[in-house]
């Protein structure tokens, strides 16, 4: 009996049928075997799995204590990346003397880029230090990085960054959908985006200033079944979930792919989300690396470092459907 033979027996011993994309999928992932599913007849929708990483919720007042424990426990998790990543001889502020050169990680407190300084500090001490003008541009307040100091001016600054890695393989396909602008575009453009994607399975998401979740609900219940749909609120940043909406920003692994939905910039650089504080814990810093990071804003496709980031328009400007083969991460467009 050949493998698929098992496996399809395996299934029909449990009463579950499988299509044929289901059973390719299974094949190159055998432990869907022993999962427990629902459905009478599987697809490659009803293998997915998923885990939220990161998300937004409302919180309740924070204490001056919270927030003193939100920078250092921001701090903490960024200095130790950057340890890993780069391999120096780092010491805390207190230490520097004399017109050596020292390397230090610390948090940017304040940026006059007027006069090119800035002033960074650490648990031990704070310093005030020249900084280039290219360097200063790419810098903001809050920010942890590491530094080469030399007579109180800063001759180099390294970012936690994303490190070099082989790209992750998933199952399925995403389907990233251009800002539907339902309240602004006719009602007819914003259903052809849908039809356009009749019958296809995978996974959708879409970006929306204030969703009509119901009017995207019936067009997705329409055209496109047989998708798991996720739905970003960037009205505001952050934005809290309400029914049928998630966060902004949202971090999630579905089918073994991690996709970041944000509004923020230069988030692997910096490896951190962006300026939100709910709690007295800093869970924005990205100590897992994203596949996949979709952001709005004008079409774009591009790899950095195994990343791959989508932008997609909007229905009001140059609107694009990007697809992605999770499991080759091939490209394309509609």
């Amino acid at each position: 009996m050949s493998k698929k033979e098992q496996i399809v027996e395996s299934f029909l011993s449990k009463g579950v049928l499988l299509t044929p994309q289901a059973l390719e999928e299974i094949e190159k992932e055998p432990s869907y075997v022993n999962r427990q599913y629902s459905e009478f007849i599987l697809t490659p929708s009803s293998l997915q799995s998923e885990r939220i990483i990161t998300s937004v919720s409302p919180s309740s007042e924070l204490s001056t204590e919270d927030f003193v424990s939100y920078y250092r426990d921001r701090y903490e998790k960024l200095s130790k990346i950057i340890h890993n990543r780069i391999k120096k001889d780092f010491i805390s502020i207190n230490k520097i003397s004399g017109s050596g050169t020292f390397y230090v990680i610390a948090i940017v407190k304040s940026i006059n880029r007027q006069n090119n300084q800035i002033d960074i500090e650490d648990f031990t001490g704070k310093i005030k230090a020249k900084i280039d003008e290219k360097d200063i541009e790419s810098i903001e307040v809050d920010d942890v990085l590491a530094f080469r100091i030399s007579s109180s001016v800063i001759q180099e600054v390294y970012f936690p960054d994303a490190p070099l890695r082989p790209p992750s393989s998933g199952i399925g396909r995403a389907f990233f959908l251009p800002e539907l602008c339902i309240s602004e575009a006719p009602e007819k453009e914003v259903e052809s985006v849908f039809r356009k994607l009749e019958n296809q399975e995978g996974i959708m998401f879409i970006f929306e200033k204030k969703p009509d979740i119901e009017k995207i609900s019936q067009l997705v219940n329409k055209y496109c079944k047989k998708m798991k749909r996720y739905v970003v609120d960037i009205s505001s940043y952050p934005a809290f979930p309400s029914k049928g909406i998630m966060s902004n920003p949202l971090y999630i692994e579905v089918n073994k792919i991690k996709f970041l939905l944000t509004s923020s910039k230069d988030v692997l650089k910096k490896r951190h989300i962006g300026k939100i504080i709910t709690s007295s814990i800093d869970s924005f810093v990205l100590e897992e690396i994203p596949d996949i990071i979709f952001s709005p804003g004008p079409p774009l496709t591009k790899n950095y470092k195994s990343t791959t980031l989508v932008s997609t328009g909007s229905l009001l400007s140059d609107p694009r459907i990007i697809i992605i083969d999770l499991s080759s991460r091939e490209i394309s467009k509609l």
